[in-house]
């Protein structure tokens, strides 16, 4: 703490006097405390890369799953055999952001797109669509899988069963293939 003057009380002037209390960093000390902050920052983000991606791929999966079956919970409780989705599959990775509709007849309800780094790879459905009947099962008696995958490559499996079970696996089926 620096007091920058001083009174003389038998004087009553002021005399400007610099004391210097023995507290505190220098500049130098503060500036390599924040460079060692700044490395052992940045190797933690690099190490947390992987993890944020798994994260975010489970997340994916997971919504996907739920939309599924809300669409099928909307078709049971409406008695409609309209409701579809529409995935849009791009193989050559032209697509920054993957995105799949959830369709009544020929109206979207909604669009829904997954996040940055994660990529729909491809469905075993025709025409990558999946039709729900009135009863909530996949329409023509045909279950299907949704693969999606992160940026390093990990990937998980959306399986919708012929009776409607939905479910996510970390390996395909064995019809997948």
């Amino acid at each position: 703490m620096v007091v920058p003057f001083k009174m003389n009380v038998q004087t009553s002037k002021w005399r400007f006097k610099m004391v210097k209390l023995q507290a505190g960093y220098t500049l130098l000390e503060i500036m390599l405390v924040i460079a060692l902050i700044g490395i052992m920052l940045s190797v933690t983000f690099i190490n947390l890369q992987r993890p944020l991606a798994h994260h975010k791929l489970h997340v994916s999966a997971r919504r996907m799953l739920w939309e599924i079956r809300t669409m099928q919970a909307s078709a049971l409780t409406e008695e409609s055999s309209g409701y579809k989705m529409q995935f849009l599959v791009d193989p050559s990775r032209n697509i920054d952001i993957d995105r799949y509709y959830i369709m009544a007849g020929i109206n979207i309800i909604k669009v829904l797109e997954l996040p940055v780094g994660i990529n729909l790879y491809e469905t075993n459905f025709e025409s990558n669509r999946i039709y729900v009947n009135c009863s909530g099962y996949p329409a023509y008696g045909f279950g299907g899988t949704i693969q999606i995958a992160n940026k390093f490559e990990e990937k998980l499996y959306v399986v919708i069963g012929k009776t409607g079970r939905v479910r996510i696996d970390n390996k395909p089926p064995s019809s997948y293939y």
